[in-house]
This record gives structure tokens, sequence and C-alpha cells, in this order.
């Protein structure tokens, strides 16, 4: 079957299941996508285009921006079910040559020295690669062996406050040997080409992400649930992490050893109760 078909059936199929939010930094990385997703503009604060199942938001360069467009996006469009940062980043000629993909395994935030995690679990055909980010644009080589971007940390951050870490991918694309210039028009029709070798994989990602419901276990919800004192926010984020959890094959006997066997007295005791699964769940 024509790439275009099935395409279409899988925009179909996925259309009542939730949407896939896009990010780029760049028209320069959007436009591509945009053009080959068959995308349509829409107002908002930042640029949006969407078509029958994914929307694309192009933040503006920089950790800043990454941020609060990827949360404005989170909490503007509640039905989005699936997050992927697409982009450019700069990498060392022995660490990935020019104009290749790179997934991304892990990511360290520069100023803050965070490192963030994501959770692969969906089997790929691309090269992994750690991701730095930093808050201004690198113009001389770094000792640091992975690629290096401005946004792939503020994205994590922003979206894993929503999101299930499996339903999160920073995809970036080399376009330059950390030098911070590239001629524009030609890396976009570079880019362009490519894009076509990544089509597939969101395609297949994003249908596998919809498969999450098999994996839940309604039963071990509702015994963290009984064992422990809840908000409202807390029990939304308790089953983002069981999912994940789950999903990883993580073992219900760790989780069960994590709950009291009487609900906590006070709300220390409980919040300590409560960091201690977090961090099980988490890994």
């Amino acid at each position: 079957m024509a790439w275009n078909n099935r395409l279409t059936v899988y925009l179909v199929l996925l259309r009542v299941l939730g949407m896939l939010l896009i990010t780029t930094a760049l028209m320069l990385e959007a436009r591509p996508l945009v053009e080959r997703l068959g995308m349509k503009a829409l107002g908002g604060s930042f640029p949006v285009y969407e078509n029958a199942d994914m929307r694309l938001v192009v933040t503006g360069v920089g950790p800043l921006r990454a941020s609060a467009a990827t949360g404005w996006a989170l909490g503007c469009f509640p039905d989005i079910h699936a997050a992927v940062n697409i982009g450019f980043c700069g990498a060392l000629p022995s660490v990935a040559p020019l104009h290749q993909w790179r997934l991304i395994l892990s990511v360290r935030d520069q100023p803050s020295g965070r490192l963030y995690i994501p959770d692969i679990l969906f089997q790929h055909a691309f090269e992994e690669a750690e991701l730095l980010t930093v808050p201004n644009v690198v113009r001389e080589p770094l000792d640091w062996r992975g690629v290096v971007d401005m946004e792939g940390s503020a994205f994590f951050e922003a979206g894993r406050q929503m999101l299930a870490l499996h339903r999160m991918v920073i995809l970036k694309w080399v376009s330059d040997p950390l030098t911070g210039t590239i001629d524009p028009e030609h890396t976009q029709a570079r880019f362009a080409e490519s894009i076509e070798e990544l089509l597939p994989f969101l395609r297949d990602w994003y249908a596998w992400t919809q498969q999450d419901p098999a994996h839940e276990d309604p039963q071990l919800l509702a015994l963290c649930e009984a064992r422990l004192r809840l908000t409202a926010t807390q029990r939304a984020f308790l089953r983002k992490w069981l999912l994940g959890y789950e999903c990883r094959g993580g073992s219900r006997e760790i989780v069960e050893a994590c709950l009291p066997d009487q609900l906590p007295k006070t709300r220390k005791e409980n919040a300590v109760i409560f960091n201690q699964l977090r961090h099980a769940l988490k890994g």
C-alpha cells in the first residue's frame, strides 16, 4: 500500500483516540512537516498547524520559549495524547555525520545539570544519542560525546508534567558540526528529504502509544488510592507513573511494598510514602 494511503488509514483509525503534538523551534523545521502532513494553519499564541490527528507548534528558539510553548499547547489542547520534539542539532563529525537522525536516549540540561531519561519502550531503526541542551548558540566544539540543541530539556520538563514518559520522544537531525551556522535553503531541502525517514516512525510509534489501556491495572491503582490520601493532582500523576511502570514490566510486589497497611495518620507521613512510591515507579 502506498505511504499516502497508509497514512490516511492511520489518521482515520486514530482520530477518536487523541492528538499527537509535534514541536519544532524554527519555521525552517516546521515547513517541510506541515507540507508533507497536509496541515492547515490555526490561530493561537504560537504558530499552530493541524491535520486530523497531529498538531504542530512552532515554539521559537531557546529553552524558555520551548518550555512556554509546550506547556501552553498541553494546557490549551486537552486532547493531546503524546508528544514529539523534532528539530536541528549540532554534533561533532566524530559523533554524528551531517543530515542524520538521532533518537534521544537522555537529555542533559547544561545550566541546571539536570538529567532527563525518556522511556524508550518502542523498537525503532534510528541510532540513539545523548542530548545536551544549552541556553545559547554553540559556535565552537564542546567536550560532549553527543548532540547539542537549545530546546530538548525544556520540551521534556514541560511535557512530563502532563504525559507519561513513554509518550514523549525527541528526534534530532544533525544540521551543523557545532558551528552554529547553516545554509538555510540547502539545509531545509535536505531536511525535507530526511522527513521521509521520519514519517513511518511517527505513524507506528503513535499507534503503539494507543495501546496503553492494555497495560493498565485498575486494581493496582485502586489499591494505591485506598492506602494513601491523594489529592486530585496526585491521583493524576500516580496514574501516569503507574502506566509507565507497568509498560516497563514493573513488579506489582514492589508497589505493594511501598504502601502502608492503613491510611497515614499525618500529612507528613502521607507525603513521605507518596514520594517513596514515586521514586519506585519512576525508577
